[in-house]
């Protein structure tokens, strides 16, 4: 699994229209959440409720390709998400 950084909170005015991106109390994985430099971390509850979970597939080796996937696939699937005017979990 990877872990997005960025963890919205899920009750502010954007994160109830789908804009976690814009959350007015964005937290990070690194900063408000320990673990930012460390080989594994347990996920906090927050990231998990938020949706920032994200399932790396099997035939990616951990350290060389997922990792470097995570930033442009969340950043596309946003983009994605906005242009769609789609709202998380359709």
């Amino acid at each position: 699994l990877a872990v997005a950084p960025a963890v919205p909170c899920g009750d502010c005015p954007f994160c109830l229209r789908g804009l976690q991106t814009m959350c007015d109390n964005l937290r990070s994985i690194g900063y408000q959440f320990d673990g930012g430099f460390a080989d594994y971390i347990i996920a906090p509850w927050p990231a998990i409720k938020a949706g920032c979970i994200i399932p790396v597939p099997e035939n990616l080796r951990p350290l060389d390709d997922a990792s470097m996937l995570t930033p442009p696939v969340s950043s596309s699937g946003c983009a994605l998400i906005h242009s769609m005017d789609c709202r998380f979990g359709q």
